[in-house]
C-alpha cells in the first residue's frame, strides 16, 4: 500500500498496520487525521501468487482548519477620505471555498438614502510563499458613508469569523464657497 499526502509519498506510513481477515476478504482500518491532500495505491497477491489489478483512489481532502479573514485597513472608524479606497484582504485556510466569499457594503451617498446588502466581487491569488493564503484586493470610489462586512467559507463548509469594517466616508468634492449678497449696514 501507497499512500500519498500533498502528491508526495508517505514512505512507511502504513508498514506496522494490521490486516484482518474474514473469510475470502481482508481489511484495514486507515486513519488520516491530518490535513491534506491525500490519496492511495493498493497493490495485492494471494497466497497463490495472483496478483489483483492496482486500485488507485480518488484524490479526497481532510480540512481541519477553519479559514481566519484578515483585512489591511490604515483607516479609522468614523474617518473621512478624500480619494478612492482600496482595502487588501487576505484568508488563510489552504482549502478556502473562493466562491464562498461574499464581500457586502452598505453606502449612503450624499443626499439619498442609505443602500444596504450591495456587493462587490473578489478575484484571489494564492500567496506565491504561502499556499495557505489567498489574497483579494476591494477598491470603493464612489462618494458616501460606507461599512462593509466579508464573509467565506471552507472546503469542508466550516465558516469564517465575518469581518466587519470600520464605517468611512468619501468626499471627492471640493467645499464650494458661495457668495448671497451685501446688505447695507451689515
Amino acid at each position: 500500500m501507497k499512500i500519498f499526502k500533498d502528491g508526495v509519498e508517505e514512505a512507511g506510513a502504513f508498514e506496522n498496520s494490521e490486516w484482518s481477515a474474514t473469510g475470502n476478504e481482508c481489511s484495514n482500518k486507515i486513519k488520516f487525521d491530518s490535513e491534506g491532500e491525500y490519496s492511495f495505491k493498493i497493490n495485492v497477491t494471494d497466497g497463490n501468487g495472483n496478483a489483483a489489478d492496482e486500485y488507485t483512489s480518488k484524490t479526497f481532502i481532510i480540512d481541519s482548519d477553519t479559514p481566519v479573514i484578515e483585512v489591511q485597513e490604515n483607516i479609522a472608524d468614523g474617518s473621512f477620505i478624500k480619494d478612492s479606497q482600496t482595502f487588501h484582504i487576505s484568508v488563510t485556510d489552504k482549502y478556502f471555498d473562493k466562491s464562498s466569499a461574499v464581500l457586502k457594503y452598505d453606502i449612503t451617498r450624499p443626499g439619498k438614502t442609505k443602500e444596504s446588502g450591495l456587493t462587490k466581487t473578489l478575484n484571489w491569488t494564492v500567496d506565491a510563499n504561502n499556499p495557505k493564503v489567498r489574497h483579494s484586493e476591494v477598491t470603493f470610489d464612489e462618494e458616501g458613508e460606507i461599512k462593509f462586512t466579508i464573509d467565506c467559507k471552507d472546503s469542508a463548509g466550516r465558516s469564517a469569523q465575518q469581518y466587519v469594517s470600520g464605517t468611512f466616508t468619501i468626499d471627492k468634492r471640493d467645499p464650494v464657497i458661495t457668495f448671497a449678497s451685501v446688505t447695507d449696514g451689515e
